[in-house]
């Protein structure tokens, strides 16, 4: 999704463009936050988020809540 976002910023597909439109870029996803160093083209912001059911219900791992209540056992 953040492909195709710089690619319309862009104007195009052209690798410049899009490039330009990703390093400039600093925005959040479901994942957390997005941002790249232009320079060294690493990743420089971002935040990966285990997320799982319960009671139908999503659920953040580990859940603090679930922690102080009882004990995590592992799968």
């Amino acid at each position: 999704m953040i492909a195709v976002h710089c690619a319309r910023l862009a104007g195009g597909i052209a690798r410049e463009g899009v490039w330009a439109a990703a390093a400039a870029l600093d925005t959040s996803t479901l994942f957390g936050g997005f941002r790249i160093d232009p320079r060294s083209g690493t990743q420089a912001k971002h935040k990966t988020v285990l997320v799982r059911w319960a009671g139908g219900q999503p659920s953040p791992w580990p859940n603090q809540v679930a922690r102080a209540a009882r004990p995590i056992t592992r799968l």
